[in-house]
Parts: C-alpha cells; structure tokens; sequence
C-alpha cells in the first residue's frame, strides 16, 4: 500500500460495547508472525505473582517439561524471571524454533507477558483496552502495509485469551504534580488523534508533533517554529555507542533485514553524527501517513499502557516518531529507498526498541 497520506476516516471515540474487548482497528486482525524476537535479549520473560506454581500445576502430567520448567526459572531474579542461556529463553527450541512450553501446553501455559507480546493489556473503566508496540516486526509491517489514522474495533471479551496485567481507575496521574479523570483523558487522546489524522492541509505533520511535545495536555495548541526547531534538533542528536547497538541488533534479528556487513558499517557511520533537520524534515513530510499512524499508537499508550504521567508519555511519543523519521534517514543511507515500506518497517522498528535505552547509557 502506497506510504502517501490517503483521506482518513473519523476515529469510533467510544467504547466499542458492552462485552468487547477494544483495541486498535488497525491490529484487530494482527497475528504472530513467529519472528520469536521476543524469546531472545534485549527481552525476556518476566512472572507475575503466583503464575509459576499455575504453570507447574499444567504441566504435572508432562514430566520432563515439568523439570524443564522448573530448571528454567531463575531463583535470583526479582521479580521472577525466566534463564536466556546464550541470549534465548531456556524454553526456546533450536529446530523448528518454538516456545516448548507452549507446544506442550498451550497458549494458557505460557506467563502473562510472554503470551501477551506484543500487546499491552490493561483494564480500564470502559474495560479491556490493548495497545501493541511497534518493537514487534510483524507489528510494525502491519503498519507500513495497511497505513490507516488511529481508529478503534472491538473483539469479544469472551474469545480473548491475554490477561490484563495493570488496571487502570477513574483517574490517572497527568503531571508530576496533578491528575486526570478518565473520560478527561479519552477527551485528550482523542483530540490528538484527530490532529494526527491530518485532515487540515494547513497544519504538517511536524507541526502537530511539535505541539504536542511542547504541549501535550492542550490538544488545541499551537506549536511556533522554535518547538519544531527544538523538536528536530532532539531527533537528529547523534546516537550513543549503547544507543547504536541497540538498534542494529534489534534490525539484524528482523525477519527479512538482510543487512549485510558494508550496510551495517554505513548505518552505524550515520547513527553516530547528527543527522541533517532538513533532510529529516523531509522525510517526516514524505511518509506523513506512516509516522502519524505510528504516532497515533504512541499516543494510546501515554499514561494508559506506560504507567507513567501522561504528559511524559506525550511527549515521548513526538520525539519519538520525529526520532523514527531520523533513523529513516540513516537506513536509506545505509541501504537505499528500494523498498520504501521496508525502510519504513526498519525505522518504527528501531525507534521503538531505541527508545528503551536512556540516551545517558555510554
């Protein structure tokens, strides 16, 4: 599907319904695309409270995955946590690669996150709500190939099989320093999400992701040329030597990356110094409908998913789609524009595993 900015359809504001299970309209359909990058480092899988006597309870009529089970856990960890010998879950099998607790068990035997991923599940007053990050490579080419403005769908609670693992009351904390009731919220989230359907020609792209970093709890702000400036002087910072291997792993273990030595070489050349605002000024413009899309399911996660104060995750959530148009750059000096929604894919991909490591880290 073409990446240029196509007339966007009104958002549902509501809750889908009584009994349903609402999440974004673009992923209602989303399924696993076995890329397992979530069953090897940076990742790894973290238990709730309780879920490994549930889990051993499963398996006590498989005896040998009992024994796996209980050798795979690591006793020192806190919270409990699963061992990654060599940089894999010790539940992760070679040939097929496959989840063996799962093949033994099922989806119900798997913890809480590791059956969630790439979803983030909380439940709200409206009730189950589910936000997906785009650090899942299946997840972020659903965005790239079937680009589409920030929309709700609902699916039967009945039939829904991920827990929630947070919840979410009638008020959430907007500042350091003050709150938000909810209905105030879903108000904000959905004026952003109309702003980032760019349905005024007037108003770029840029422009909206500059009020919202420099203004997140007014969505009727106005951003001057001195927040874009400082916008895109944020996104266009060299990276950091940590920062750089964080996103040239999480590319090299993309499904269908292929990048080679000489490309890896050229990329981390480019990560390294600034990138040039102009240039990623136009790139931003160039792919608008991608970077809104991905910046619309950004903004589903500020204070809701993320569990900190709205605002912070606001403005996260602009620099860090201004940060993906960056990176963009980078690969397509790296690699070339061949295959635009691959780049694309490459770049969301990036900057949503970028944006786990505090820029600080040497």
């Amino acid at each position: 599907m073409s990446e240029s900015l196509r007339q966007p359809v009104d958002p549902q504001a509501e809750s889908p319904g009584e009994g349903l299970v609402r999440l974004p309209a673009l992923l209602v359909a989303w399924r696993c695309g076995r890329s397992l990058v979530c069953c090897k480092a940076p990742w790894r899988a973290t238990l709730e409270p309780g879920e490994s006597t549930a889990i051993a309870a499963l398996l006590q009529d498989h005896p040998r995955e009992l024994a796996r089970w209980q050798a795979a856990l690591d006793p020192l960890s806190q919270p409990l946590r699963l061992r990654q010998p060599g940089g894999a879950c010790a539940l992760l099998d070679a040939q097929p690669p496959a989840c063996s607790l799962q093949a033994t068990a099922g989806l119900a035997a798997l913890p809480s996150g590791c059956r969630n991923f790439p979803r983030s599940v909380v439940r709200t007053p409206l009730g189950l709500e589910v936000a997906f990050t785009l650090a899942c490579p299946t997840v972020a080419a659903t965005v790239t190939q079937q680009v589409a403005p920030f929309a709700w769908a609902g699916v039967a609670a009945a039939d829904f099989a991920y827990p929630a693992v947070r919840t979410v009351g009638l008020r959430i904390l907007a500042s350091r320093a003050s709150d938000l009731g909810f209905a105030e919220l879903q108000a904000l989230r959905e004026g952003w999400w109309r702003r980032l359907r760019l349905a005024d020609p007037g108003e770029s792209l840029a422009q909206v992701l500059a009020a919202l970093a420099s203004g997140p709890l007014a969505c009727d702000g106005v951003a001057g040329a001195a927040a874009e400036e400082q916008l895109l002087r944020e996104a266009c910072a060299p990276l950091s030597p940590a920062q750089v291997r964080v996103v040239t792993a999480a590319l090299q273990a993309a499904p269908g990356a292929r990048l080679e030595q000489v490309a890896l070489r050229k990329l981390w050349v480019a990560l390294l110094q600034p990138a040039d605002p102009a240039t990623v000024l136009s790139e931003l413009h160039a792919h608008a409908a991608v970077f809104a899309c991905a910046a619309g399911l950004a903004v589903q996660h500020a204070g809701v998913h993320d569990g900190g104060p709205l605002a912070d995750g606001l403005v996260r959530a602009a620099r860090g789609t201004v940060q993906a148009a960056a990176l963009r750059v980078a690969l397509v000096s790296a690699l070339g524009e061949g295959a635009p929604a691959q780049i694309s894919k490459l770049a969301l991909l990036a900057a949503a595993n970028l944006a786990r490591v505090p820029p600080s880290v040497p």
